[in-house]
């Protein structure tokens, strides 16, 4: 899965950040070793609300943490936030009206189940962001790395020569994108069907107030994520 990918080119960067930043000046402190810092960080980012238009990078806002992601679309309780610079505070709007002890909501971002599931530890269906990172070769042997996206669009992310996506052979493209697709060990309709039993069984131990265990939650997690990147790869091939 590229989720993976990422997961290691983050590990690698936190490695690097503690040897060359970190661990200079912790280097009599056993207890602050590569793993606690790679903890701190991630706990720190989770959390934390940044918004470049409102000129605020990174913040830990009490409260504001409480809220959970929902696409816009998604939830009735979704609100709109952003920062008033007379008050210094954040101000949280519903973007509709609100029932008596609905739940409110705010959106993490344009996130891709890869990326909620990295940054903050779920996935969501039917995620319209979804997005999936593919490497191949183009024309005659150009390596580039392209992104498709739920609406069967492709788009080029990298490519050693800036080629268009509109230079690249559709043949070329399909084959890849067949070849990336058949590289899962399950089928979409098998991962769909085992998602529904997860839910079901879910659903039967909460009617008697029981949840799931925590590794049956990674394999929602795990299957929503496989689901929504077979899903995209599915839309680019079917518009190619």
């Amino acid at each position: 899965s590229p989720v993976r990918r990422k997961v290691e080119e983050q590990r690698n960067l936190l490695l690097d950040i503690y040897s060359e930043v970190v661990e200079p000046h912790f280097k009599e402190d056993p207890n602050f070793g590569a793993a606690n810092f790679a903890w701190s960080y991630s706990l720190l980012l989770s959390r934390a609300v940044s918004s470049f238009k409102d000129q605020i990078p990174f913040g830990l806002v009490p409260v504001l943490d409480f809220f959970n992601h929902c696409t816009p679309s998604s939830y009735a309780g979704y609100c709109m936030f952003e920062f008033n610079h007379e008050d210094e505070s954040y101000h949280v709007v519903s973007t509709v009206d609100v029932a008596k002890g609905q739940q409110l909501f705010i959106s993490y971002g344009k996130l891709c189940n890869g990326d909620l599931l990295r940054k903050y530890g779920f996935c969501v269906p039917h995620n319209p962001y979804n997005t999936v990172s593919v490497d191949g070769i183009v024309g005659t042997g150009i390596p580039a790395k392209f992104v498709c996206n739920m609406e069967g669009e492709i788009d080029v992310e990298s490519s050693s020569n800036e080629t268009q996506v509109d230079d690249y052979d559709s043949n070329i493209m399909r084959r890849q994108l067949e070849t990336f697709l058949n590289r899962y060990g399950t089928s979409l309709e098998d991962d769909i069907t085992k998602l529904m039993q997860l839910r079901a069984h879910q659903h039967d131990l909460q009617t008697i107030g029981k949840e799931l265990e925590s590794d049956q939650y990674a394999h929602i997690y795990a299957l929503l994520l496989r689901i929504g990147e077979k899903e995209t790869l599915k839309a680019c091939l079917e518009k190619l």
